[in-house]
């Protein structure tokens, strides 16, 4: 009890609307696979990948993500439910740099559980972010 009013202190003296207080703290990839690719060899391989991936959502809108030992720092920002992180520094590279690939969008769902891509598909095998257990 005593760390939820910690955060909703933290979160008030930064501003936080209520979706945005929902993205803020951990959470770990994950992956969907497409029905044919989910009896594909390299399925354990995809699952395994997406779990190197984390992303920590900061209050003062600033985000750390690590993808498969690669460090990427950034900001955020928010319109509804839809989240769009904007790379500011990938490996220790800031600006134009090629690893870079520029901002992606990502949607939290109604429940605050999951951010996936904007764009769904069952067709297509995507990466989400699941928010990390306490």
């Amino acid at each position: 009890m005593k760390h939820a009013l910690v955060l909703a202190a933290a979160l008030a003296a930064f501003g936080c609307t209520p979706t945005e207080s929902m993205l803020v703290g951990r959470w770990e990839g994950d992956v969907r696979l497409a029905p044919p690719e989910r009896q594909a060899p390299l399925s354990n391989l995809a699952n395994g990948f997406a779990a190197a991936i984390s992303l920590n959502v900061k209050p003062d809108h600033t985000f750390e993500m690590t993808a498969v030992l690669v460090p990427v720092e950034g900001t955020w920002k928010a319109e509804g439910r839809r989240v769009t992180f904007t790379p500011n520094e990938v490996f220790g590279y800031k600006g134009n740099d090629p690893a870079n690939q520029g901002p992606f969008t990502l949607e939290l769902s109604p429940d605050g559980r999951t951010l996936q891509p904007a764009v769904k598909s069952d067709r297509e095998s995507r990466l989400f972010f699941r928010r990390e257990a306490l």
